[in-house]
């Protein structure tokens, strides 16, 4: 078995309002606090979408 253990060293909460585009904040906010790696979690709701079926 092989297994890594790690600390987590940053938390960081993000609301965005109603008109930000999400994944250039997401993007803005790496750049600004000089993160290379992470994981994020969106809770949230949508207006609109589109959704595309086939190849």
């Amino acid at each position: 078995m092989k297994y890594q253990v790690g600390e987590i060293r940053k938390v960081i909460l993000a609301s965005f309002e109603d008109g930000d585009e999400m994944l250039q904040s997401l993007a803005d906010i790496a750049s600004k606090e000089n993160i290379r790696a992470g994981i994020f979690y969106i809770l949230g709701g949508i207006k609109e979408g589109k959704i595309v079926v086939g190849p």
